[in-house]
């Protein structure tokens, strides 16, 4: 009906010199108006009514999928991604004690853990952790250790609960939640290198190349050898191609278990399939899958 009522206007308007006020009927109601503060009126309220459209939000916190032999210990980073100007935030993970527990948490490298508990009777660990200045972007939230105490076979969810999330200004962040799981594998199911016998000198540097396996593994993490008498440690790892892998995971400093780099996610790496690495290391590496 609006759309028809300017055409009438307009007609009216060019071929009327003398009357220059017209009469729009708008949902029954008539009204003198002129065609130009109409107009006017139905652009501003468009305009307004498009401004308050709620925007959905993009951030997410995170946990992956894991994996490991009975007894070893695996650090899992929780992640909040595409957040602006994270400032403090309370997250807790639920996951059950018979499979798993929690040894340890720490820092992420833009996010300082204030206070954490675990209760590995219950099943639940709680932490908070902050930022005083604000960080955008990715950010580790925290790294949180677990050990395997289950069976061979066995799995358990790792479900978060977000019970605080800030920027530096106390505003809530709005943020979906991606859970995560821990699977116990058995021992026969590791793949090891094993120790070199011509081991690389303990000094970084970037190592390039590529690697294929005779049997089909799964991949959760990255165990640097260090040369006798060092501190040699991997920084960074990228295992890319095949079956579409591209997985990377980082350093977290000399904490817990600093030999190992922790995946994101497990992943596959085929049988007979060739896939390409960058290692930032300063002494030989193993690929260890659990």
């Amino acid at each position: 009906m609006i759309f028809n009522s300017f055409l009438d206007i307009k007609n009216k308007v060019k071929g009327d010199t003398e009357d220059k006020r017209v009469k729009v009927s708008l949902r029954g109601i008539t009204k003198t108006k002129t065609p130009i503060i109409f107009l006017s009126f139905l652009l501003i309220f468009v305009a307004g009514f498009a401004l308050v459209i709620p925007q959905a939000s993009a951030t997410t916190v995170s946990i992956g999928n894991f994996s490991s032999a009975h007894g070893e210990t695996i650090t899992a980073p929780i992640l909040i991604s595409e957040v602006e100007n994270y400032g403090t935030g309370g997250i807790s993970v639920t996951y059950n004690p018979a499979v798993v527990n929690v040894t340890s948490v720490s820092d992420g490298p833009d996010s300082g853990v204030v206070v954490w508990t675990a209760n590995n009777t219950a099943g639940i660990a709680a932490i908070s952790a902050w930022n005083l200045y604000g960080v955008s972007g990715d950010v580790v939230f925290a790294n949180i250790s677990f050990t395997a105490v289950g069976s061979p076979g066995s799995s358990t969810p790792l479900n978060l609960n977000v019970t605080t999330l800030a920027d530096i200004d106390y505003d809530d962040i709005l943020a979906a939640v991606n859970n995560g799981s821990f699977s116990i594998l058995s021992q026969s199911s590791l793949f090891d290198t094993g120790t070199s016998e011509k081991p690389y000198p303990s000094i970084f540097g970037t190592h390039n190349g590529t690697i294929k396996s005779d049997q089909t593994i799964t991949v959760n993490r990255l165990y640097t050898y260090a040369c006798p008498g060092t501190g040699g440690h991997a920084e960074f790892v990228r295992i890319w191609g095949g079956n579409g892998v591209d997985a990377h995971a980082t350093w977290v400093g000399y904490v817990d278990d600093w030999h190992n780099l922790t995946f994101d996610e497990s992943f596959t790496l085929e049988s007979g399939v060739e896939y390409n690495y960058t290692i930032r290391t300063g002494s030989y590496p193993q690929i260890i899958h659990a």
